[in-house]
């Protein structure tokens, strides 16, 4: 009796772990709203691009995790995100005019 319960366990943890485990749909760059071409130049397994303003605009999240890139054959390619340091403003001093104000009583 105790081995038809380990073969039921064993079957029971090789369908939930086939249901679990199962081909996901690859992403397409047609499950998208919209994309741009990216053009480099020169063979190289590194490209640094700068994004477009547009691309902040046309995304849903702030955070760019809608944004996928694509090779040529339709593959999901790995990317990263590099976020740029804004520089700091320093304030400017500014001379001011005044301009005296004459009331008269009501």
């Amino acid at each position: 009796m105790k081995w038809m319960k380990a073969v039921l366990c064993s079957v029971l943890l090789g369908v939930t772990g086939a249901a679990v485990s199962g081909d996901e749909a690859r992403e397409k760059p047609l499950d998208y709203m919209q994309g741009v071409m990216l053009e480099t130049t020169g063979a190289s397994p590194w490209y640094r691009v700068e994004l477009s303003p547009l691309l902040y605009q046309g995304t849903a999240w702030p955070d760019l995790r809608d944004v996928r890139v694509f090779n040529h054959q339709g593959e999901t390619v790995p990317f990263a995100l590099q976020v740029q340091k804004a520089q700091p403003v320093t304030p400017e001093a500014m001379t001011l005019r005044l301009f005296p104000l004459e009331m008269s009583p009501v």
